[in-house]
């Protein structure tokens, strides 16, 4: 399937089932033009399954639903080096879907929708790379987040708008999350790129910072026995470690005293923080 003009639409109707665009099998590159999906009881939004997608430009969007209006990538490899995927308007869920395979975005932008419950992407059992471009959250009273769930993210660049959460094995290097950031198991890394929000994590993660600008007034929140070992990193806020968690510290001139961390870290960035000790830390 090559777009690169015009237009592919789903009509749909209200009375129907499914009213997106369904692509299976297939080779799909959008360099230009549109894949729009349609109007549709329960799902709206289109459906790409066990295919190769390439987008350079032009656009893939999901269409209204009761249920489901968002665009659903399927045992999919997806490179965006343009282009936008956005999802659709939906009683429940209007945001992106990718189910297994991998998105590669070096640009180009991934926007949620909009939905009653929830309205920003979900990736499961993928793989992100990010080294350019944008992924955005929707709008939902559970906010627009960026849930990966049993998958793994690299940024190296680019930019994520809304909260990170539910992320196995992050390697953040470059490029910026503007918001929350939580962790879900195995081990984490950030050695470069900004992190407006707070990274929260428990006993299933270790975390390694060796660089990087974190501005929440609250950085770092550890619970349930987790651990994580800083090296580097501009701190702006403090942090939190509660039942039993740990961080180790390396650096110069290091001192804690009356709840504060002062003195120089192995890169030779100074700190001077605030460190809240719960019960068992």
């Amino acid at each position: 399937v090559n777009a690169t003009g015009g237009s592919i639409l789903a009509p749909g109707g209200s009375s129907q089932t499914i009213g997106g665009v369904a692509i299976s099998g297939a080779e799909v590159t959008v360099d230009g033009g549109e894949i729009v999906g349609g109007q549709a009881a329960t799902q709206g939004g289109d459906a790409i399954s066990e295919s190769s997608v390439s987008i350079h430009s032009g656009s893939i969007t999901g269409g209204q639903a009761g249920t489901s209006g968002g665009t659903g990538l399927e045992d999919c490899q997806v490179t965006m080096p343009g282009g936008t995927v956005t999802g659709g308007s939906a009683g429940t869920g209007g945001g992106v879907a990718i189910n297994r395979g991998s998105l590669t975005l070096s640009g180009g932008t991934v926007t949620g929708g909009t939905g009653d419950t929830a309205g920003g992407q979900a990736v499961q059992h993928a793989t992100v790379q990010l080294s350019g471009g944008e992924i955005q959250g929707g709008a939902g009273s559970m906010g627009g987040a960026l849930a990966i769930l049993g998958g793994s993210a690299g940024i190296t660049g680019g930019t994520i708008t809304g909260s990170l959460s539910r992320v196995t094995g992050l390697q953040m290097s470059n490029g910026e999350i503007d918001g929350n950031v939580l962790l879900a198991k195995g081990t984490a890394s950030v050695t470069g790129g900004t992190i407006t929000g707070t990274i929260t994590f428990n006993g299933s993660t270790f975390l390694t910072v060796e660089g990087g600008t974190f501005e929440s007034e609250l950085a770092l929140s550890l619970t349930t026995g987790a651990q994580a070992a800083v090296r580097g990193g501009s701190f702006r806020g403090s942090w939190r470690l509660a039942d039993r968690s740990v961080v180790v510290v390396t650096g110069q001139g290091l001192a804690f005293s009356g709840k504060r961390l002062t003195g120089t870290l192995e890169d030779g960035t100074a700190i001077d923080i605030a460190v809240e000790l719960g019960l068992g830390s």
